[in-house]
């Protein structure tokens, strides 16, 4: 095996090979939490010291690089050269960052690597890093480059017409909404997958023309309903399975139920309103699922769908043998990530898709064997490098060799780990 940090692997490994399960004190909330053997088989699976923060305050750390999904909007100057124009960004004119036009960001006209610099072993790396970033412009919203007339949605993939929505992943005419799935032409959503002429519906999957149906799945033409499976032309009612022309948790027949429906005017804003209210009551009283898992084997978390091997993860979809995981589909071998699809070996990241082998970065796709980089397209092997598009064997944005660049990679973790920095989030 050819090893490419060879001073690197050997400090680690004085600090893994003795490495027992044990508890420790977060250096951020200062409470007890475990390192389990489970843990440690990750730390040397990836190469990495074992954390100095619980799985709460990593969290927590990441979160703060993802308050951009919220989302929240501001006019702030392009900084093109020659350009005086506002675009919509989510950074505040106020913001020292600066900030290119998504067009040109992912234009050929500019180059990040151009920008590179000398990076400084003997300095603290957190510091440099941060006044690094302030040289190199951002994209002035996080979002797919294929996505279509969503100028302001944030991340998702090849969304289409979509407006104020955070992730969007192949959905189309979706408004106001979070992480909506392969739905269409849905307004106040949240968490859903599959659905169509749908509003206010929260983390429902494959329901059509429904209003206010929560944790529900495979539903149409219904409203209020609370976990509710297969359900026809319902109204006010929880806990239904394969139901049809049910109302206020009553069978009924359909005209007696048509009857009904035609007396209520949910356009009327004091009218949906007072049903809001009830159903509220109504969820309060209904039958709770200990866990919403689906198609799970040895997992514990909650939201869980195809997935085997999961630890303390949420909102999980077709992922396998992952450790303290939210909001992840495709995922495999990794631990400490949120909101991410497809790939493997990620380690304290986020916001980032199709790609493998990535430590300590924010805002990923296609690419291989980053650490601590943020905003890398098509990247190989690159290091703290920001805006990158199809580079390799870059470190600060500045080009090397490939043995040169394995050489200075290895005496900058080396030092890292020295340090105490190598392992930390920025």
């Amino acid at each position: 095996m050819n090893i490419k940090t060879p001073k690197f692997e050997e400090a680690l490994k004085k600090i893994l090979d003795d490495l027992e399960p044990h508890q420790k004190d977060c250096q951020e909330c200062g409470k007890n939490f475990d390192i389990f053997a489970e843990d440690i088989k990750f730390y040397k699976k990836l190469q990495v010291p074992p954390p100095t923060l619980c799985p709460k305050c990593r969290l927590q750390r990441r979160l703060g690089y993802r308050i951009i999904f919220l989302p929240i909007f501001y006019k702030k100057s392009c900084s093109v050269p020659g350009h005086t124009e506002k675009i919509v960004s989510y950074y505040s004119e106020k913001n020292p960052v600066k900030v290119y036009d998504n067009d040109y960001y992912y234009s050929d006209k500019w180059d990040a690597s151009e920008l590179g610099n000398e990076i400084d072993l003997k300095k603290d790396f957190f510091l440099q890093h941060k006044k690094f970033t302030l040289t190199v412009p951002h994209q002035s919203l996080f979002k797919d480059p294929k996505s279509v007339n969503s100028e302001y949605s944030i991340g998702g993939l090849e969304s289409k017409d979509c407006y104020y929505v955070a992730a969007p992943i192949l959905s189309e005419k979706v408004y106001y909404a979070w992480y909506p799935g392969n739905s269409k032409e849905c307004v106040d959503v949240y968490e859903v997958k599959d659905n169509e002429l749908c509003f206010r519906t929260i983390l429902s999957n494959s329901c059509y023309k429904c209003k206010m149906c929560v944790e529900s799945s495979d539903c149409m033409e219904s409203s209020f309903l609370y976990d509710c499976k297969n359900c026809q032309n319902c109204f006010m009612s929880s806990n239904l399975r394969n139901k049809s022309y049910y109302f206020n948790d009553e069978q009924l027949s359909k005209e007696e139920y048509q009857k009904k429906i035609d007396n209520i005017n949910l356009g009327k804003k004091s009218v949906f309103e007072k049903y809001v209210t009830e159903f509220d009551r109504l969820i309060e009283k209904s039958i709770k699922k200990n866990v919403k898992n689906l198609k799970t084997e040895d997992c514990v978390g909650d939201n869980i769908i195809k997935s085997k091997e999961c630890y303390q993860a949420f909102s999980i979809i077709d992922s396998e043998n992952i450790r303290h995981v939210v909001a992840v589909a495709k995922l495999k071998d990794s631990m400490d990530v949120f909101a991410f699809t497809d790939g493997s070996l990620v380690y304290e990241s986020t916001g980032g898709g199709y790609a493998n082998d990535i430590k300590f970065s924010i805002q990923f796709r296609n690419s291989f064997g980053l650490e601590y980089c943020f905003e890398c397209n098509n990247c190989e092997n690159c290091f703290a490098c920001f805006g990158l598009k199809n580079k390799k064997f870059h470190i600060f944005n500045k080009s090397y060799g490939e043995d040169e660049y394995w050489k200075k990679v290895d005496e900058l973790k080396t030092k890292m780990l020295e340090r105490g920095e190598y392992g930390e989030f920025f």
